[in-house]
């Protein structure tokens, strides 16, 4: 499957009547595209192969953002949500679920604060000011490291 079959996923997605008439922002990384919408965030896996990642099947995606769920469900329980298939209907227009034939699957999380993503954490911190101390910003991912191993 190349990318370019999901645009109309990607329509459906970047649409603000799908997310009841709130703005979309979508940013798009090497593997995925994230649409934020209302309080709300949604992780589509970009339908392509590369060396170190293979998410070129609607059944690979969808493995890859269960195990993406699974693995951080238990560090971030109130941002990792669930996995939801994106289907088109009789009609063809998409929705999420639904009876239709599931053209693709998403990662529903919780809308954050964009500033406490990690590496603009780390863009504040002290050693870019040129200090040696480690900030106390770091101490809310050292509980989630904790967390992660306690419950393996």
């Amino acid at each position: 499957m190349e990318e370019s079959s999901q645009a109309g996923v990607v329509a459906f997605l970047s649409d603000s009547k799908t997310h009841g008439g709130a703005p979309v922002e979508r940013m798009s990384t090497h593997g995925a595209h994230i649409f934020l919408a209302g309080d709300r965030a949604y992780k589509l896996k970009r339908a392509i192969k590369l060396p170190f990642f293979d998410f070129s099947t609607v059944a690979k995606r969808r493995a890859m953002l269960e195990n993406e769920l699974r693995v951080n469900k238990p560090i971030a329980p109130a941002i990792y949500l669930e996995v939801r298939p994106i289907c088109s209907g009789l009609d063809g227009a998409l929705s999420f679920g639904g009876r239709g034939a599931v053209l693709d699957w998403v990662l529903v999380m919780t809308r954050f604060d964009q500033s406490r993503l990690f590496y603009q954490i780390a863009m504040r911190g002290p050693w870019m000011k040129g200090s040696s101390t480690i900030s106390p910003n770091l101490s809310p991912p050292r509980t989630a490291l904790r967390r992660l191993s306690n419950s393996r």
